[in-house]
């Protein structure tokens, strides 16, 4: 097995876990490497769920705060919103009506959710 099939071996490991964890049906059995430039590339404030939607992003925030500590994740998610970050804020912010059909949580969506969460 050479180094690279040995490192995607882990790392699908690893996802089979993280499901786990998350209480989801492990479903990756292979990795494929692509280049960015091609496909969709995951932004700088997501996780990537094929077609898991806005719930299920919602849903990760909330599991996530229970690891980190539901404080400690709003200040970091209010840091990315204070950070301005063009890709976040063009992809939530200005999406106009786009925005009520998409799949993908504003930062202040997700600090909503979890501020309700307590």
């Amino acid at each position: 097995m050479s180094e690279l099939d040995a490192y995607d071996s882990l790392l699908i490991e690893e996802a089979h876990d993280l499901c786990r964890t998350f209480n989801l049906t492990p479903k990756v059995r292979r990795l494929f490497w692509i280049d960015r430039m091609f496909w969709s590339k995951v932004n700088s404030d997501e996780c990537s769920f094929g077609t898991k939607m806005k719930k299920r992003r919602l849903e990760a925030d909330v599991e996530v705060a229970k690891v980190l500590g539901r404080d400690q994740f709003l200040k970091v998610l209010s840091k990315i919103e204070g950070l301005g970050l063009d890709d976040v804020v063009r992809r939530t912010e200005k999406r106009g009506i786009g925005r009520h059909f998409s799949g993908k949580p504003s930062i202040p969506e997700r600090i909503a959710n979890l501020s309700a969460k307590t």
